[in-house]
């Protein structure tokens, strides 16, 4: 797949009892924190306020949902990943269970990745791996932890020309404020 965001207008799929959603994403107008459990969430079920969801859990589809090239493999309740993409922002995020904070790391996951980073990264688009709080940004040659971004934060990544070839190197800046 050379775009790991390409989505379709419409879902292409629906989350057959998969909640994982619910549980590695942060949801702000509830103040849920990524990593718990909404408890809203009926878990293999689904949503007990669906009908008044937030909006933010309303408009999202993961990129399993809207993605007809990932196979079964990348659904989220078998892969332990919640792949999530922000085209404005030019991200992709992939938001791990922490009760397997080593799912990214498996094959066919890991390589994949790797492969995506190196498609996107000189593009200006990011691959980010979320685990919890604590943001981790997938290189084409790396990744690089950069602990927990805090709500004002935002990640950049410079590109530095050095001997050895173009080097990525991430780091956290402050968020513009809205115009």
């Amino acid at each position: 797949m050379s775009n790991p965001g390409a989505q379709k207008d419409k879902p292409a799929r629906d989350c057959d009892g998969c909640t994982l959603c619910c549980k590695v994403m942060g949801v702000a107008e509830l103040e849920k924190k990524p990593g718990a459990w909404c408890p809203h969430c009926v878990i293999a079920k689904g949503c007990t306020i669906y009908e008044t969801r937030p909006s933010d859990c309303r408009t999202f589809h993961c990129a399993f949902i809207r993605n007809p090239a990932l196979d079964e493999t990348w659904r989220p309740s078998n892969s332990r990943l919640v792949l999530a993409e922000d085209g404005a922002a030019r991200r992709m995020t992939v938001h791990v269970d922490l009760s397997r904070p080593d799912a990214w790391k498996r094959e066919p996951f890991y390589s994949t990745f790797r492969k995506w980073a190196s498609d996107i990264v000189p593009n200006g688009m990011q691959l980010l791996i979320r685990l919890g709080e604590r943001t981790i940004v997938m290189l084409p040659d790396r990744e690089v932890d950069l602990g927990i971004v805090a709500e004002g934060e935002s990640i950049a990544i410079d590109r530095q020309y050095t001997p050895q070839g173009l080097r990525y190197e991430p780091r956290k800046i402050p968020r513009p404020a809205p115009a």
